[in-house]
């Protein structure tokens, strides 16, 4: 019963159609191509009035595919009806002019195409068409577009001209009811059922209805007449046809029943996306023959699947797959005739022109049909809920056991678990153990620091005392009133002063060893070594010896300047103490920086050291390697101590009888390891 009422609807649908094909004039119409653009619509009628051999005739519609980009139809007006009215029934021809001639004079000429806007048409319809003047006796049309050349030409009278297209539009806006009544079904059925399969059938309806709107020239007409530039890339719209490939996918559950078909349709979307955008930007011969390729194998591709299915589905699923497969050969056949038609094959009329859209109805009607099959079959699946319900007892004395097993491993795992733990403890009792002994390290630290303020105190105090003792020798008790009193009392205040400063800087010193995070602070190398030249302003003085500075590369370093101080007071120290008998002592002090450290370079002209003997006793404490010059060893040890404590390292480079070169390294910056570390020690 099905059956005769869909091929009742088929029968109706070509008898329409047909009766429009027999009702169309026939028209003998001469055309020429001209890529090379060599004629204009004078020349091109002159020619055809004297070598009318020189053009190739054809009936109602000139097609010649892509073999020219240009061509000029010329043919008589004598015995076309009275107020007649032409029309090109393609939508796709970028420019259209019409030439309408007597006596080989223009009597008028008008403009129409897809490029140009649509009030250029002298009526309001679909395709390009044009009003023929009185006393017109051959009308020449130029017609240039990128795409296919396929030009139908018909002139009907007005009264014929508002009867054909009211039989045209009946005939469209038939088939987009059609489509607007499916995609309904379609989304009712999705808001009753929640299956996904009928959103994607909606979406697949609807593009094709909206390619059908942009075939037929009505998405042009009703979207944006104004706006031709938008049909240059109409070409885009064609990949909406992916979600009619979306729903095969969906219908024939493809990722489930064939991965490798799923694939190919993804490989396909691909392919399709590139041709139709190519097209879309880059519209030559070579892209067009692609895309009509792409055309053919996106409808035989849909076929191909549903047989290849066809015998691995279920009864039940084979009565959907074979009105997927009617309605795709449908389409398939369609498609066929229509670039059978574009190749010249068969001659251009009203059914062959719509071949593609009389099977894509026809598919639509039989894809309606398979929606139905599957709801049957999702029907079927929820019988087989019910049929599961019955095992559920078995399956919920399964899952028990299961859950206890389950039960097992979990107890497996928190045991794991608890050995983890138990590791990551032992791991942060071995952490503690090492910072116990870092701090118990820092207390040895601590108090060999008290042993160093002791030795700094020997060392810095000794030149300001020094100079206290010889100005008390100086002052004359005898004669209170001598002049040279007052300057010595006046250089005892100077001393009693660095005296002070010494002391504290040494008790700040005692008073925040605990933190020597906090004494850190950006120090200026050249303060530093003015007060200590300051301090040993008599040794220089006595040994006559120069000191020489520049702190133009690095100005400033993070250090603790009382340790700082120390350092610059001993290296220049022992540079003039040490120095060649008979020599100037000259001291030459430089700062630079590399990578993340600052470098301090003291090079002097002394005696120098043997660091063959001496390398590896030159830095501990109580070494003296030059007996004969006054010392306790611990000058180096002290500095070496102190620069160390702030992360800092020292060098040497000595060659006895030539001098010697130490170079302090101090970090740019303190590092987080470093930082971590005091503030470990402040907590604790």
């Amino acid at each position: 019963m099905k059956n005769r009422i869909i091929f009742t609807f088929i029968i109706i649908y070509f008898s329409s159609i047909a009766c429009t094909a027999a009702k169309t004039p026939s028209l003998r119409l001469n055309y020429i191509t001209d890529d090379s653009l060599k004629f204009t619509f004078s020349s091109a009628s002159s020619l055809f009035i004297k070598s009318p051999e020189k053009f190739k005739p054809a009936d109602n519609a000139v097609n010649i595919r892509l073999k020219a980009n240009k061509v000029w139809i010329i043919f008589p007006a004598e015995d076309l009806p009275e107020n007649g009215i032409l029309l090109v029934k393609n939508s796709f021809l970028d420019h259209i002019k019409a030439y309408f001639i007597k006596d080989n004079n223009l009597i008028e000429s008008k403009e129409s195409g897809n490029l140009m806007p649509f009030s250029y048409r002298d009526q309001p319809v679909n395709f390009p068409n044009f009003f023929i003047p009185k006393n017109t006796e051959l009308i020449c049309l130029e017609i240039q577009t990128a795409g296919p050349m396929k030009v139908p030409v018909q002139v009907y009278s007005s009264k014929e001209f508002v009867t054909n297209v009211q039989q045209n539009i009946s005939l469209h806006f038939l088939y987009l009811g059609l489509i607007i009544l499916t995609i309904t079904l379609a989304l009712a059925s999705y808001a009753f059922l929640k299956e996904s399969l009928f959103l994607h059938y909606a979406l697949s309806i609807s593009a094709t209805g909206f390619i059908t709107l942009l075939n037929f020239g009505y998405a042009f007409q009703y979207f944006w007449p104004e706006t031709p530039s938008i049909n240059q890339y109409g070409f885009i719209f064609y990949l909406l046809t992916i979600f009619n490939f979306l729903f095969i996918e969906k219908l024939l559950f493809l990722k489930k029943n064939s991965l490798w078909l799923f694939f190919t349709f993804r490989i396909f979307y691909v392919v399709n996306i590139v041709a139709f955008a190519l097209n879309a930007f880059f519209n030559t011969a070579l892209i067009n023959e692609i895309v009509f390729a792409v055309f053919c194998l996106g409808a035989l591709l849909p076929l191909f699947a549903g047989v290849y299915l066809l015998k691995k589905l279920r009864k039940i699923e084979k009565h959907t797959i074979g009105f997927f497969l009617t309605g795709s050969i449908s389409f398939f056949m369609g498609i066929l005739v229509y670039v059978i038609t574009m190749n010249g094959f068969i001659p251009l009329n009203v059914i062959t022109d719509n071949s593609i859209q009389i099977g894509s109805a026809i598919e639509i009607i039989f894809f309606n049909l398979a929606i139905l099959s599957r709801l049957k079959l999702f029907k079927l699946e929820k019988d087989s809920i019910v049929i599961e319900q019955k095992h559920f007892l078995e399956t919920e004395v399964m899952s028990r056991t299961l859950e206890l097993r389950e039960k097992n491993i979990l107890i497996e795992l928190k045991n794991k678990e608890l050995e983890e733990q138990q590791e990551q403890l032992e791991k942060i009792v071995e952490k503690r153990t090492s910072q116990l002994i870092k701090l118990n390290k820092d207390l040895n630290d601590r108090n060999f620091r008290l042993e160093q303020f002791a030795n700094i105190t020997a060392h810095n105090l000794r030149g300001p005392i020094a100079t206290l003792l010889g100005l008390c020798e100086l002052f004359n008790e005898s004669i209170p009133a001598d002049p040279l009193n007052a300057k010595v009392i006046h250089n005892i205040k100077e001393s009693s002063v660095k005296v002070d400063g010494i002391l504290k800087d040494l008790a700040s010193l005692l008073d925040h060893h605990r933190n020597t995070d906090a004494m850190m602070e950006k120090v200026k190398f050249e303060k530093v070594c003015l007060e200590v030249i300051d301090l040993l302003e008599n040794e220089i003085k006595t040994s006559g010896a120069v000191v020489n500075y520049d702190f133009t590369q690095t100005v400033f370093t993070p250090a603790i300047p009382s340790y700082l101080k120390n350092i610059f007071f001993n290296l220049i120290l022992n540079s003039i103490k040490y120095c060649r008998r008979h020599c100037i002592p000259t001291v030459n002090i430089k700062s630079y920086t590399e990578g993340d450290y600052h470098f301090i370079e003291f090079r002097d002209n002394g005696i120098g050291v043997d660091l063959a003997l001496y390398k590896e006793k030159i830095f501990q404490p109580y070494q003296r390697f030059h007996l004969e010059i006054p010392g306790k060893g611990l000058g180096l040890f002290i500095t070496k101590t102190q620069i160390e404590s702030m992360g800092g390292k020292i060098s040497i480079e000595s060659e006895i009888g030539k001098g010697t070169s130490f170079t302090v390294a101090l970090p740019a910056s303190i590092d987080a390891e470093y930082q971590e570390e005091l503030s470990l020690k402040e907590t604790n």
